[in-house]
């Protein structure tokens, strides 16, 4: 094998990770890059769609594959137009949000340490035609574009053009020969399956509505247990109350239990750790596996699986709050 057919096997098998690295290396201002900035047809690239808080249409929206609709543009006749014949759609394999770790630069930026990760939306691509492993027929030494459309749920810019780029002109340049689709399990044969599992599980969030500013939020919560199978009788499944990530200002208590007659609690309780913040600024999230639905009772998660019988807020000086709702929202069932 050639050298430079090695270290293009070695500079696609570390796309993802070297992605993060950069995306992830500024906070605040993340914008929209394919990795790598050249590549073979057929082969598997990554792209940076920007921070997933400043990009999103509505922060925190549901975003699914479904929603990406991905195509690569070059100028193969040198006329100066594409033309339909010279637009191709590219094949999407998986959509996910990434994260820095909490305690890296990335998350701590020096010029506002008080900053919250940004993260990134992140896609992974195959320069083939969609269902198939068939190169497109891109010619090599030009220049292309990838263009993006999401359904008007990524906004194209926050800080500029000039900074971040635009989702309808991501730049790559093809290189000669043909690629072949990434497997992602060159160091274990189950890496593979597990790529699905940065997908978002299914979620309900819990969040606030009313204007008001808060300093915590106490809720009591029953859950319909014909539905949700408890995590005491199935091992490593059942539900978990998760904090929002992107708010590390809010601390998160929580506790998962049954009362005397078995019935399903939940109590939760989000505060901030300094003073008040606006309500709708505060959430966290019930997640689950699908394989906790009872599926033999026939039933389906929805909004009222989850009924909250208690609500309280409260200011800093633990006085209550009242015009505050709870606010709960169905993703990715």
């Amino acid at each position: 094998m050639k050298e430079e057919e090695k270290n293009m096997k070695r500079f696609t098998t570390l796309n993802l990770l070297v992605l993060l690295a950069i995306s992830l290396g500024i906070s605040g201002c993340i914008g929209y890059q394919a990795f790598p900035l050249a590549a073979r047809t057929g082969d598997t690239i990554s792209l940076a769609l920007g921070g997933t808080s400043q990009h999103e249409t509505a922060p925190g929206s549901q975003i699914t594959l479904n929603d990406l609709n991905v195509t690569i543009q070059q100028d193969i006749n040198g006329n100066g137009t594409i033309e339909s014949s010279e637009t191709f759609t590219v094949k999407k394999r998986y959509l996910f949000r990434l994260y820095p770790d909490p305690t890296s630069g990335a998350a701590n930026n020096p010029d506002g340490m008080y900053m919250d990760p940004v993260g990134v939306w992140s896609a992974v691509l195959d320069l083939t035609y969609p269902g198939t492993t068939t190169a497109l027929p891109l010619v090599a030494g030009l220049p292309a574009k990838l263009v993006v459309t999401s359904n008007g749920k990524l906004k194209d810019t926050v800080w500029g053009p000039s900074s971040e780029g635009v989702l309808s002109n991501i730049p790559i340049n093809i290189l000669p020969g043909t690629g072949s689709s990434h497997n992602f399990n060159n160091a274990s044969p189950f890496i593979a399956a597990k790529m699905t599992q940065l997908n978002p599980l299914p979620q309900v969030a819990i969040g606030f509505s009313g204007g008001q500013n808060i300093a915590a939020a106490d809720l009591a919560i029953d859950y319909d247990q014909t539905v949700l199978i408890p995590d005491g009788d199935i091992p490593n499944y059942g539900f978990k109350i998760i904090g929002d990530v992107t708010n590390s200002h809010v601390i998160l208590n929580k506790r998962d239990y049954r009362d005397l007659s078995g019935n399903g609690k939940m109590r939760i309780l989000l505060m901030m750790n300094e003073g008040t913040a606006p309500a709708d600024s505060l959430k966290c999230f019930i997640v689950w596996n699908k394989a906790s639905i009872d599926k033999p009772s026939g039933k389906v998660v929805t909004t009222n699986t989850f009924t909250v019988t208690n609500a309280k807020f409260y200011d800093e000086t633990g006085a209550p709050v009242i015009g505050v709702s709870v606010v709960k929202t169905l993703l990715y069932q």
